[in-house]
C-alpha cells in the first residue's frame, strides 16, 4: 500500500497512533508478528495486516492514517475468508504472523486463541478512553484478564442480509414493497422458483455460514443479543422470539424449495459466482 520508507517505528508508536486515528478498526496485535511489540514493525519497516473485509473503507482509513503519520507504511492483504484462515494457521506455526489481522470464527473462540498466545493485549498501545468503543468493550470478547485484546468492528446489531436480483433476468415482474415483509419476500422467492432456477444462493458451507444467517436475521426480526447470548449475564438466548422466528423463515424457504440444493456446499465466493450465471435470481448476502 504505497512506498516503502526506510524510517520503521516501533509497533508501539503504530498502534498508539492507530488507536487515536482509526478507532473504527479491529485491532488484534499477533504475538508472532515481528517479535517484539517495542521492536520495529516488521524487517520492512511497514505494519503488516491481513483482513477479510471488504477494502472499501478500509483503505480509505489506513490511507488516511499514513497520511497523517509520513513514517509509517501499512501493508494490508485482503483474503476471502477461508483462504485467510489457512494463511494465519500456516503464518502461526511458522511465526510469520501479520501484526494485525481480523479473527475468523473458524479459527476457533477468541478466548482459546488468547491462552495459546495467539495475540498481544493492546492496553500499552491504544487509549480507548473517551471513544466511541469505549463502552462496548466486553468481557470474554475483546477483555481478557482485565487488559483489552480487541474491539469491535461492527454495530452489534446488524442488518446485512441484502437479496442482490438482477431485475431484467427475473421471470416475472416483481414490486420490491411486495418483498419487504419476510411473509412477502417467501411469497416473491416462491413465485420466481421456476424453469430450473432457484430463488436464493447463498454461503452455506459449514456450521459458521449459516450461524451468520441466522444471527443477522435475527438481529433484523429485533435481536438484542446477536451471537445468541446476552453478554451481561452470560445467558444462551437461542430461544427467544426474534432468533425462533429467523429459524422458521429459513425453515419454509427450504420446504418452498426456493434454496439451490448445492447451498450446502457453497462458500461465498461460489454462490456469487452460481448466482451470476444463472443459476440463481437472489444472491443473499452481505451490502
Amino acid at each position: 500500500m504505497g512506498e516503502k520508507r526506510s524510517n520503521a517505528m516501533t509497533r508501539r508508536q503504530t498502534l498508539s497512533m492507530m488507536g487515536g486515528i482509526a478507532a473504527g478498526v479491529p485491532l488484534l496485535a499477533s504475538c508472532t508478528g515481528s517479535g517484539d511489540p517495542d521492536g520495529s514493525s516488521g524487517g520492512s519497516g511497514a505494519l503488516k495486516w491481513w483482513d477479510h473485509k471488504n477494502g472499501v473503507w478500509i483503505e480509505p482509513t489506513l490511507e488516511r492514517v499514513m497520511s497523517a503519520n509520513p513514517d509509517l507504511t501499512i501493508e494490508r492483504e485482503e483474503y476471502p475468508a477461508s483462504e485467510l484462515v489457512s494463511a494465519l494457521q500456516l503464518g502461526h506455526r511458522s511465526d510469520q504472523m501479520p501484526d494485525v489481522h481480523t479473527a475468523h470464527p473458524s479459527l476457533g473462540p477468541i478466548s482459546v486463541l488468547v491462552e495459546e498466545g495467539w495475540f498481544q493485549p493492546l492496553g500499552d498501545h491504544v487509549d480507548l478512553a473517551g471513544t466511541a468503543v469505549a463502552d462496548r468493550l466486553v468481557e470474554g470478547v475483546h477483555i481478557f484478564d482485565g487488559k483489552v485484546y480487541s474491539f469491535p468492528l461492527d454495530d452489534g446489531r446488524t442488518h446485512e442480509q441484502t437479496p442482490w436480483v438482477v431485475t431484467d433476468r427475473l421471470p416475472m415482474d416483481v414490486d420490491p414493497e411486495d418483498a419487504r415483509s419476510w411473509d412477502g419476500f417467501r411469497t416473491v422467492a416462491r413465485e420466481i422458483t421456476k424453469d430450473n432456477v432457484y430463488a436464493i444462493a447463498f454461503a452455506a458451507k459449514g456450521p459458521n455460514f449459516l450461524d451468520l444467517k441466522l444471527q443477522q436475521l435475527a438481529s433484523a426480526a429485533g435481536a438484542t443479543h446477536v451471537g445468541g447470548i446476552d453478554y451481561t449475564t452470560g445467558e444462551y438466548v437461542f430461544d427467544s422470539q426474534p432468533f425462533l422466528d429467523a429459524m422458521e423463515f429459513i425453515l419454509a424457504l427450504h420446504s418452498d424449495g426456493a434454496f439451490h440444493p448445492s447451498l450446502g456446499s457453497m462458500g461465498p465466493e461460489d454462490a456469487a459466482q452460481r448466482w451470476a450465471a444463472g443459476e440463481a435470481h437472489i444472491h443473499w448476502h452481505g451490502p
